[in-house]
């Protein structure tokens, strides 16, 4: 939500600029249409990757960040989380029809994933 908020200031500053430049009145109305940004809480990313890298048969890529627009960005809005790519060796992209992800993964996605949530709960107590 706070990369929402800078993306529209910004947006409005430079519209006003360029609205002064040419001497008129600006009439700017933004709104958030489609999917809030995916941002990721660096702290538990951080925790994951760490996690991740020790543990056996985990083949981990540090990857650049990606601009993420999801349906996900809603939850992580409101609270802490992190959104990572599971790496199902699929040549076709996300969401597409032709998406076909190598289902054996799963099990194993799942294993780890609860490690790591039972890692963190008991650092917790």
């Amino acid at each position: 939500m706070e990369m929402n908020l800078l993306t529209q200031k910004r947006l409005t500053a430079i519209a006003e600029g360029v609205a002064q430049s040419f001497d008129l009145e600006l009439d700017l109305e933004l709104k958030q249409g489609g999917y809030l940004p995916v941002e990721n809480q660096p702290d538990l990313a951080r925790d994951l990757m760490d996690f991740f890298a020790a543990e056996e048969g985990v083949n981990l890529i540090d990857i650049l960040p990606a601009m993420t627009g999801e349906d996900f960005g809603y939850l992580l809005s409101k609270v802490d989380g992190v959104m990572f790519w599971l790496g199902i060796d699929s040549p076709a992209p996300l969401h597409s029809p032709q998406m076909t992800p190598d289902e054996a993964a799963l099990p194993f996605a799942i294993e780890k994933i609860g490690k790591f949530l039972d890692f963190k709960v008991n650092a917790m107590i």
